[in-house]
């Protein structure tokens, strides 16, 4: 195995070194790679650690994200836990009319148990002590997009999206779309969101990362640039993608990988 991969390295070396690339072949030798791993259980870690020992490309790259992408599909991963169910559990709520309608939406599938608090500190307050398992909170709206108070206080409480619904206001027109959130990290493998942030430079762009993910069909459905109030250099980026047609483990390989600033918000499932 060990002499396929150096020559493996050799070939993908003389096609950087040929004037045109046929980046179809670089791809053939990136997958043959990956399948020789097949019947061999890798850490998220171990597979970074294989590709950059046998190609020059950095890992936040298209070539990275497509050998992540071959060894998931060979089940080479561990680090992927089994499905949460996200069952009868307590979940913290304000008692209101449009939490209420989100609560409806998320208990025909699995809560029956509610716990009311009069503000959204205080429901994820109950999350982040284990009083209850999830919290219901507006994040975004057709009128004003991400709200920002309640997106930090996700993030101060280092909880973590596991669905979301969307509710229409009183007059018909705009939605509010809630998220169920939870301290859980759990990797779920039924899932048809991600949202990620990332803290970086004003005028630094994240193309690499677009690239390597639209590599493998993965494009982003929106893109908020948030300010952060303790620099007026740097900014934070928060990314929603459409991840329903994606193998989860290759882009949490990847992400983990090759993006470990990269702050995972969550991988959910929407519930209409």
């Amino acid at each position: 195995m060990i002499n396929r991969f150096e020559t493996i390295k050799k070939n993908v070396k003389s096609l950087k070194n040929a004037r045109n690339i046929h980046v179809n072949m670089v791809m053939g030798e990136i997958e043959e790679a990956a399948f020789m791993m097949k019947g061999n259980v890798l850490s998220y870690t171990e597979a970074a650690k294989l590709f950059s020992s046998i190609f020059e490309y950095p890992l936040l790259s298209s070539e990275y994200m497509f050998f992540c992408y071959q060894l998931a599909i060979c089940n080479c991963f561990f680090e992927s836990k089994t499905d949460e169910v996200i069952n009868s559990s307590c979940v913290s709520l304000m008692d209101n009319l449009y939490s209420k309608e989100a609560f409806q939406n998320f208990s025909k599938y699995f809560l029956i148990s509610t716990d009311f608090d009069n503000s959204f500190t205080a429901l994820c307050e109950a999350v982040y002590s284990h009083r209850t398992k999830y919290a219901i909170l507006p994040l975004s709206n057709t009128h004003d997009g991400i709200i920002t108070s309640i997106y930090r206080l996700i993030q101060k409480y280092e909880l973590r999206i596991a669905a979301s619904t969307k509710v229409l206001t009183s007059n018909g027109e705009n939605e509010t779309e809630f998220v169920l959130v939870t301290n859980s990290r759990t990797e779920l493998e039924s899932c048809s969101r991600l949202m990620i942030s990332i803290t970086h430079k004003y005028g630094e762009n994240i193309v690499e990362l677009l690239s390597a993910l639209k590599s493998i069909g993965i494009v982003p459905l929106s893109i908020d640039t948030l300010p952060l109030s303790y620099t007026d250099e740097r900014c934070e980026s928060l990314i929603n993608f459409d991840i329903s047609t994606c193998v989860i483990k290759a882009v949490s390989c990847f992400l983990k990988t090759a993006l470990p600033q990269a702050n995972i918000v969550g991988m959910y499932s929407i519930v209409k």
